[in-house]
């Protein structure tokens, strides 16, 4: 491997974080120093009284004093006997005798990049690999072995030349010296999360303290106090660290691709990246569908085939290219299929640069290419099909625990089951994906129902549903998606100073500018898809008025219905966002104040009687795809009693079947309206056909 220069951007971003770390520790050691003060303070407090006077009260405000100075000196230094271990239920450790080909690869990539060799191998399930290690304080003092996780995902969606890529990539991120402060970071970085915002047996040691009560209690209040003090500071400490870091996470990712492209070749991790972004969009769509195959007591003996059958799926919906079971994705493809985004700002927070910047970079790379191998990664591992049916196994093991009573089915049954699942939503090819990814924009049915549209009925359903409607449709979802973004910019929910808005810089305070402008665009293309909508509705119900009085009047009763269950859609949606955000809190609350989680408590509980109140006048039940189980479900939920939250304790396995039901109800909702929308579009081609307005296969 060639010597990889270090840009200017990656050593400012390493000046950064060492002057980081060096406020933070300058930070921590002053707060040392004041610990040893007060324990030393209430030493001398403590000894003082019980010499001025000896009775019970004495004896628990010395001890209270003591144990506080202890207790906070300990909580400054217990991250000293804390390790970080990286555990996760979905790996599979394997063994080089077991898969000599593989162990072989790896041994070749870590040489040639320069770096250790794996302490330990690991399997999983998804599209990824990463190098992990376990660390603690001591970490920055002593070398820490790292391990290797490779996801099968992975080696179902790219080929040798980019495995060999992706594992330089990984392997790349410590092989030279001006990486090591990679390492450094990582390790300083848990220190200080273990510290801020880990509550352990010292917490709990705190908790027992202060229901001890009486004088000696009251201390422990005031420890509690102090600690909250110093977890604010620290916190604010870290933050002046994670940001630089964020940078340097970055500058690193460029490092290792440049490491990459020199050991594999840059062509072959540019088409990695490539098939790692599009097989995993696949995996995902994998990973919904066995959850849907699920609810019906049904599991995949393997998934890996049904991933391979969704990214062929994918791949024939983006007309793409296949080579040994892979797509092939071009730069014309990526043009053809990529949404430009009107808003664009730097992602100060993101660990990852964008595959976009990525690529540019790794092709500025002035290294000569090597040639590709595209012989299939399963290849490398002994009885893949054992591997594959091993990793399956223990997906469901953790996902599904109770799965005893599930039936397996084979990859031709989830095919089937899919592509029946599919028939039942699916709208005709005839309508160009006019009525596809979109609620129904309400039009008055009544002004519909008293007119009758005039012209030549061949030609306007042409023009209707051509791709230029689709991408009228388009448009609004992209422009209110920028919409989105630039109000949270204005919020400062995006942590941006400095945006583009249609190639033109703006500063924060000036967001207004672009959401006003922005806000323009959209009414006036609202109403445009209005009257599109219901041009579309007259048309259609014209044609089949020419069939008959009461065909006419059942299209028409059928839209009816479409905008009563979006009306329920919109509404019920409100509940989702509002479920979404205490999620939100749960997941990404790293440290609770006492006060703090009594108010979300409280706030949660309010919102479970308003959402049982309010889903009682939706009439859920009367939803024809609705399941016996949902239906027992929702009838114990609004009748019964059942209640998932409470304001004295929280459970998580409760709040998450809070969540599962009001997810499962805003799911139930759109497959009515995916039920509806296809029986109205199956009726306008039956009515086509009969009225041979158009040649519709």
């Amino acid at each position: 491997m060639n010597n990889i220069e270090i840009t200017k951007d990656f050593k400012l971003s390493i000046f950064k974080v060492i002057l980081a770390i060096a406020f933070f520790f300058i930070s921590y050691l002053v707060l040392i120093a004041v610990s040893i003060g007060l324990l030393i303070a209430c030493g001398f407090a403590a000894f003082y009284l019980v010499t001025a006077k000896v009775n019970l009260y004495t004896l628990g405000a010395a001890a209270g004093l003591v144990t506080l100075g202890i207790m906070f000196f300990i909580f400054l230094i217990k991250f000293i006997f804390s390790k970080h271990t990286d555990s996760n239920p979905y790996r599979i450790q394997i063994y080089q005798q077991d898969h000599p080909e593989l162990f072989k690869m790896i041994k070749e990539v870590s040489d040639a990049v320069g770096t250790q060799y794996p302490k330990k191998v690991y399997l999983r399930h998804d599209v990824n690999a990463s190098v992990f290690y376990n660390s603690s304080f001591w970490s920055l003092f002593f070398p820490v072995k790292k391990n290797l996780d490779l996801g099968l995902g992975l080696i179902n969606s790219v080929n040798q030349s980019e495995l060999k890529a992706i594992l330089a990539h990984e392997f790349g991120h410590f092989s030279q010296k001006s990486m090591a402060l990679g390492s450094y970071v990582y390790t300083v970085n848990n220190v200080i999360h273990n510290l801020v915002y880990n509550h352990d047996r010292w917490d709990r040691m705190l908790e027992q303290w202060a229901n001890a009560g009486g004088i000696f209690g009251i201390f422990a209040l005031i420890t509690s106090k102090l600690v909250q003090l110093v977890r604010f500071v620290l916190r604010k400490s870290h933050n002046v660290i994670l940001l630089p870091y964020m940078s340097l996470s970055r500058e690193m990712e460029f490092h290792a691709d440049e490491i990459a492209a020199s050991v594999a070749g840059k062509d072959n991790m540019i088409s990695g990246l490539r098939r790692i972004e599009f097989c995993n969009m696949a995996f995902i769509n994998t990973i919904n569908n066995l959850r849907h195959i699920a609810s019906k007591n049904l599991l995949s003996e393997n998934i890996y085939l049904n991933h391979q059958h969704e990214i062929q799926t994918l791949g024939e919906h983006y007309n793409l290219q296949f080579e040994n079971g892979l797509p092939i994705i071009s730069n014309n493809d990526l043009e053809a299929h990529t949404v430009k985004q009107r808003v664009n700002f730097k992602d100060q927070w993101a660990t990852h640069p964008p595959r976009e910047d990525r690529e540019q970079r790794i092709s500025s790379i002035d290294e000569s290419n090597i040639d590709m191998n595209n012989n299939s990664c399963w290849s490398l591992l002994n009885n893949a099909q054992k591997c594959q049916k091993e990793l399956t196994i223990n997906l469901y093991a953790v996902d599904y625990p109770d799965n005893d009573e599930f039936k397996s089915i084979d990859n031709q049954h989830y095919i089937d089951y899919t592509n029946s699942q599919q028939s039942q939503y699916s709208i005709d090819d005839y309508f160009n994906e006019f009525y596809n990814n979109r609620l129904l924009a309400t039009v008055d049915l009544e002004t519909i129902r008293q007119s009758s549209f005039e012209g030549n009925l061949t030609e306007e359903l042409t023009q209707l549903y051509s791709k230029k409607s689709k991408l009228l449709f388009d448009k609004f979802q992209h422009d209110s998606n920028d919409l989105a973004v630039l109000n949270q910019i204005a919020n400062k929910e995006i942590d941006t100073k400095y945006f583009e808005f249609d190639n033109v810089r703006y500063h924060r305070r000036d967001t207004n500018k672009a959401i006003q402008q922005l806000e323009r665009e959209i009414k006036t293309l609202k109403e445009e898809l209005k009257t599109l909508e219901g041009k579309a509705i007259s048309i259609n119900a014209t044609v089949a008025a020419h069939i008959s009085a009461e065909a006419r009047e059942q299209l028409i009763s059928k839209y009816e219905i479409i905008f009563q269950t979006q009306n329920l859609a919109e509404k019920h949606q409100e509940f989702t966002d509002m479920i979404n955000g205490f999620q939100y809190a749960i997941y990404n609350t790293q440290s609770w104040e006492d006060d703090q989680f009594k108010q979300f408590l409280h706030d949660l509980s309010k919102f479970e009687q308003t959402y049982r109140t309010n889903i009682t006048d939706l009439h859920l039940d009367k939803l024809k795809s609705i399941s016996e189980k949902h239906l027992e479900t929702l009838d114990n939920f609004i009748n019964n009693g059942t209640s998932f939250t409470k304001l004295s304790s929280f459970d998580i396995k409760s709040f998450n079947e809070f969540v599962g039901l009001i997810f499962a109800n805003h799911d139930l909702i759109y497959e009515n309206f995916a039920i509806q929308l296809k029986e109205v579009t199956d009726q306008q081609i039956a009515n086509y056909k009969q009225l041979e307005v158009l040649a519709v296969n």
